[in-house]
């Protein structure tokens, strides 16, 4: 069929042709920023996941609604290689040149000059505040200190937002690669905003071992945040993803084309968009057929090996691949492995093999689901890695 027309999107956090199956997840954000705006307490989100899982879509989805509502919103992506604090101001800088234009000038005039004093404090040279034409604050959000920096900013644009009805997002993606300081100021931020009732919330996401991340940084973090694991969808909810995406070009599907893919994907939207985009490629006419499944899931999966689960293998050392292998083949019911037996398994010691699981750890391909064990951050990527090592072997 016409691959102009495909419905299908698979790219990291691109939005589907219809968002189906978090539609609770949704409403519940739609209420957190409704109570906000009438100076009500509520308590923002976290997303928690596997890679696939649709995190970002997700999030993504919050921000359209919060822009939509005339937030004053940061979006990040939090990485272990980039300055949190330069991520925030790099987050804000289009929302609050944006607001200029929507309200009148002296409303903001404040929170512009304390943006730009924090900004500052991150890039003195200014690069992290263009287009924002104030004098900076003195004395406020930029002692350096990222807690009391941040805290005094989302209090600023917190009392704005109040005065103007609306409210003050940070949507962070990739949670767990900030470091243990990072999360604790950041939920110490929030945390003081809270207090003063201002409206000021967070909606995040990250790999499922970031609520206990979220709970050692600041004890208080469960009662900041609806902690919330997303799970793949079921087989009613991924279908009706497939049949959705291609209504809208008036095609159907057999019951035996939608089982093929249903098999194939296990329910995580990534891969449903990924083979429904083959399938859609090798598809000939409405509806789609039981071939055209099984030839667009072989494509998707080679796809898939090629550069989803190809591209994370070939950012690892020799040391990493050996490592990811022994997890690979040691991996229980439960996705995980002990970190014991693996060190076992490769004749080394927990101390020698720190580093490597350290460097996999920051790389996200792996994480640790509990004290002593570790687990692939990816669906499908055990299965991946046996496969190499079968074609290494010769087996």
């Amino acid at each position: 069929m016409d691959p102009v027309r495909n419905p299908f999107t698979p790219g990291a956090g691109q939005p589907p042709t219809a968002l189906v199956g978090r539609v609770s997840e949704v409403a519940a954000a739609r209420t957190t920023m409704a109570r906000l705006e009438s100076h009500r307490q509520a308590r923002g989100a976290v997303f928690l996941g596997v890679q696939g899982v649709g995190k970002a879509v997700l999030l993504n989805e919050v921000r359209r609604q919060a822009t939509t509502r005339g937030w004053i919103i940061a979006k990040v992506e939090a990485s272990s290689g980039y300055p949190f604090r330069s991520a925030i101001a790099q987050g804000f800088n289009a929302s609050l040149r944006s607001a200029t234009g929507r309200h009148q000038p002296a409303t903001l005039s404040r929170s512009l000059a304390v943006f730009k004093a924090f900004s500052l404090a991150s890039s003195p040279d200014g690069s992290l505040a263009l287009g924002i034409d104030v004098e900076a604050s003195r004395g406020i959000a930029d002692t350096g200190n990222l807690e009391i920096d941040l805290t005094e900013l989302l209090g600023e644009l917190g009392s704005t937002a109040a005065s103007l009805n609306i409210g003050v997002a940070l949507i962070v993606d990739e949670l767990h690669a900030l470091g243990d300081n990072e999360i604790a100021s950041l939920c110490g931020a929030l945390h003081d905003t809270a207090q003063h009732g201002l409206p000021v919330t967070m909606f995040g996401a990250g790999l499922p071992n970031l609520g206990s991340a979220l709970s050692n940084a600041k004890s208080y973090a469960e009662h900041l945040f609806d902690i919330k694991t997303i799970e793949p969808f079921t087989d009613e909810v991924a279908a009706e993803m497939l049949t959705a995406a291609t209504t809208t070009e008036r095609v159907g599907w057999t019951g035996d084309a939608i089982r093929i893919v249903l098999n194939a994907a296990r329910g995580y939207p990534y891969f449903l968009q990924v083979y429904g985009k083959h399938v859609w490629d090798f598809a000939l006419a409405s509806p789609i057929t039981g071939s055209d499944a099984r030839a667009g899931v072989a494509a998707g999966e080679a796809y898939l090996a090629r550069s989803f689960f190809g591209s994370r293998w070939n950012r690892t050392t020799p040391a990493q691949q050996q490592y990811l292998t022994v997890l690979a083949n040691l991996e229980t019911n439960e996705n995980r492995a002990s970190t014991s037996l693996i060190a076992e398994s490769l004749n080394r010691s927990l101390g020698t093999l720190s580093s490597t699981r350290d460097q996999l750890l920051r790389k996200s391909l792996i994480y640790a689901p509990d004290r002593g064990t570790v687990a692939f951050t990816t669906p499908g990527m055990s299965t991946f890695v046996r496969a190499k090592q079968k074609t290494v072997t010769g087996e």
